[in-house]
C-alpha cells in the first residue's frame, strides 16, 4: 500500500514462515565480555517491557493480549468485555479479497510473552466492521476509518484468569488530544516481516486528530510496527485509563507517523453489534490511576538465575535455550521445521538446515558505524540506516541495540567500530580499549579469512581465523 503498511503480520503466511522469537540482550558480567550474538528481530521499536507513561494496573495489563493462529501471534488485541476482544479490521479481513479470514485455529493469548502465554482461549466468531473494506482498498488516509473488528471468545477470560479486567473504551471527543503523549502497547516487530512474541510498550506524541483517527509520531526513536495492529492506545481521562484508539497503519519506517482508529468513532457500531448477537452491554471497570514507580537500583551482586546459560545460548537437541532478562527462555525448533544450530548473528538458535553460519559476512547484530551509517546484521541480511539524514549521529546505544542513530554525543574513540570486531571483506577490524583506536589486520595477506569465533566467555568476536 504505497509507503504505508497495515501493521499486521501476514495472517495466512505466518503459519508457514520460519518464525523465531526475540533474544534480547542483557549486560555482560565483565567489561571485556561483550555479547555479540543478539536477536534476529526486536519488538516495538525501542520499546520498554512495562508501561512508562503511567502505571497500568495489572488487571488491565492482563487484558492486553495477542491474536494467534497455529501458535503464532499475528495481531494485538484488548479485552473490552469478559469474552470480547477489540482489534483491527485488517486483522479480520483479507485486504486482497475483502473476505473474512478463516477462523480455524484462531485464539487469543494472555500474558507478556506469546512463546509461553498464561492462557489461550479459542475465538468462536469474528466480526469486522462492515464498512472497513471499502476504505481499505482506496489506499489513502481513510484506511483507519472503521478499521476495527470484534473477536468473540468461546469462554470468559475471568474463568481462567480471575484477576483480569476489561479496559474501558473512551466515548468522548478528546478535542485537546493533539500534542499529548499516549501509551501504546503491542506484540509487534521493528520492521516488516520481522516477528516477535513479547509485549512491549512505548510513549508517542499525538500530532494530528481527525474525526475517525489520530496520528502519533515516534520521532525516529520508538513506535508501533508490524504485529502491533489492533493494539490499544491508552490515555488517562479524569484519572482513569481508557482505550482511545487501536493501531491501524503507519509509515514503513516504524519510527515515524502511525494512525490509530478512534474508539469513540466506533462505539455506536460496537454497541449495536453486541446487542445484535445477544451480548450484554459493555461495563466500565474503572481502576484508579497511579504514577509510574521510580526504577529500583541495580543489584550489585545479581544472582545467576540462568545457571550459566548466556544470551549466546546452547542447543539441547533441537531445543534452543538462552538467557534473557535473568531467566531461561527456550524454543523448540522443530515447530518451524528448523534445527538448533550456531550462527554468528544469533548465537545458538533455530535456523534452516542449510543456513550459513555467518550470512552477513562479518557484520554482527550489534553492528558498527561506517561514515555515520549504522550497519548491522538482522535476519541474515545487512541493514543500513543513514543517521545523517535524521540529523543524528551513529554511536553505540546499549547492549540491546548496539550501534544505531542516537541524539547523544558519542564518546567513542573508534568512531563506531565495535570492540568485538567486524569483518570488512577479509580485513578484521576492532576497537582496542587499551590503544583507544581502531586496529586492522589484513587476514588475506596472512593466508587466512576473517570470520566469527566463540570466545571462552561464550561471546562472539571477529578476527582472522586459522585454517
Amino acid at each position: 500500500m504505497n509507503i504505508k503498511r497495515a501493521m499486521t503480520s501476514a495472517f495466512l503466511a505466518l503459519a508457514l514462515s520460519a518464525c523465531t522469537a526475540t533474544k534480547e540482550a542483557e549486560e555482560p558480567n565483565a567489561a571485556a565480555a561483550k555479547e555479540a550474538a543478539l536477536p534476529d528481530k526486536l519488538p516495538i521499536y525501542m520499546g520498554t517491557s512495562g508501561p512508562n507513561l503511567f502505571k497500568v494496573p495489572e488487571p488491565y495489563q492482563l487484558a492486553i493480549g495477542a491474536l494467534m493462529r497455529s501458535g503464532d501471534n499475528f495481531c494485538t488485541g484488548t479485552l473490552i468485555a469478559d469474552d470480547v476482544v477489540l482489534s483491527a479490521g485488517h486483522c479480520a479481513v483479507d485486504l486482497n479479497t475483502g473476505l473474512e479470514r478463516p477462523i480455524s485455529g484462531v485464539t487469543f493469548g494472555f500474558g507478556k510473552d506469546m512463546l509461553n502465554p498464561l492462557h489461550k482461549i479459542a475465538v468462536k466468531k469474528i466480526i469486522p466492521h462492515p464498512d472497513f473494506f471499502p476504505n481499505a482498498i482506496n489506499d489513502d488516509d481513510t484506511f483507519a476509518k472503521n478499521d476495527v473488528a470484534l473477536f468473540i471468545l468461546q469462554e470468559k477470560a475471568s474463568a481462567h484468569l480471575p484477576d483480569v479486567l476489561p479496559i474501558p473504551l473512551n466515548k468522548s471527543s478528546l478535542a485537546d488530544l493533539k500534542g499529548k503523549p499516549v501509551q501504546n502497547v503491542g506484540y509487534g516487530a521493528t520492521e516488516e516481516n520481522y516477528y516477535n512474541t513479547r509485549r512491549f510498550w512505548t510513549i508517542e506524541e499525538v500530532v494530528d486528530v481527525t474525526s475517525y483517527d489520530f496520528t502519533v509520531n515516534g520521532k525516529g526513536k520508538s513506535s508501533v510496527c508490524m504485529g502491533d495492529s489492533g493494539g490499544p492506545s491508552l490515555y488517562a481521562i479524569d484519572d482513569q485509563i481508557y482505550v482511545i484508539g487501536t493501531v491501524s497503519w503507519g509509515s514503513a519506517s516504524c519510527v515515524d507517523n502511525d494512525h490509530f482508529a478512534r474508539t469513540n468513532d466506533n462505539i455506536p457500531w460496537i454497541t449495536k453489534t453486541l446487542a445484535e448477537i445477544g451480548h450484554a452491554p459493555l461495563e466500565d471497570h474503572l481502576l484508579p490511576l497511579e504514577p509510574v514507580e521510580e526504577p529500583k537500583p541495580a543489584d550489585p551482586n545479581p544472582v545467576d538465575n540462568c545457571q550459566g546459560i548466556t544470551l549466546t545460548g546452547l542447543c539441547e537437541g533441537n531445543v534452543a535455550k538462552w538467557c534473557e532478562n535473568g531467566s531461561i527462555r527456550e524454543r523448540d525448533c522443530t515447530i518451524t521445521n528448523q534445527v538448533c544450530g550456531f550462527s554468528a548473528t544469533n548465537g545458538y538458535y533455530c535456523m534452516d538446515p542449510d543456513q550459513p553460519e555467518d550470512p552477513c559476512l562479518g557484520i554482527s547484530y550489534l553492528g558498527m558505524c561506517l561514515g555515520g551509517v549504522a550497519t548491522w546484521c538482522e535476519n541474515g541480511k545487512v541493514k543500513k540506516l543513514d543517521c545523517n539524514l535524521q540529523g543524528k549521529e551513529c554511536a553505540y546505544v546499549d547492549i540491546s541495540f548496539g550501534y544505531y542513530c542516537t541524539d547523544k554525543v558519542a564518546d567513542d574513540p573508534c568512531g563506531g567500530v565495535p570492540a568485538e570486531g567486524a569483518c570488512l571483506g577479509d580485513v578484521a577490524v576492532w576497537c582496542s580499549s587499551a590503544l583507544k583506536e581502531v586496529v586492522k589486520i589484513d587476514c588475506a595477506a596472512m593466508g587466512r579469512t576473517c570470520g566469527a569465533y566463540e570466545t571462552e566467555f561464550n561471546t562472539i568476536n571477529y578476527n582472522c581465523l586459522s585454517e
